[in-house]
């Protein structure tokens, strides 16, 4: 019988990490998409919102040719 409990335990554990997990990713994705939708009511285009806000597009040549622009002047 103990050992029942171990797992039971032990899957309680992994359900409440799994659960945190899918909980927290889906409040910054919906956190994420609501500071891009600001970004575009005030006049931003979405691709540079969205370049601002996901960091990773920092390697994705389109942001990287928005920022030389911005930069350059254009």
């Amino acid at each position: 019988m103990n050992d029942n409990k171990l797992y039971m335990f032990i899957w309680s554990v992994i359900a409440t990490v799994a659960i945190t997990l899918i909980i927290t990713l889906t409040a910054v994705d919906a956190h994420t998409t609501n500071k891009i939708t600001e970004m575009v009511k005030g006049g931003v285009s979405p691709v540079a919102a969205s370049c601002a806000v996901y960091s990773s597009y920092g390697d994705n040549p389109v942001c990287i040719l928005l920022a030389t622009k911005e930069l350059s002047g254009e």
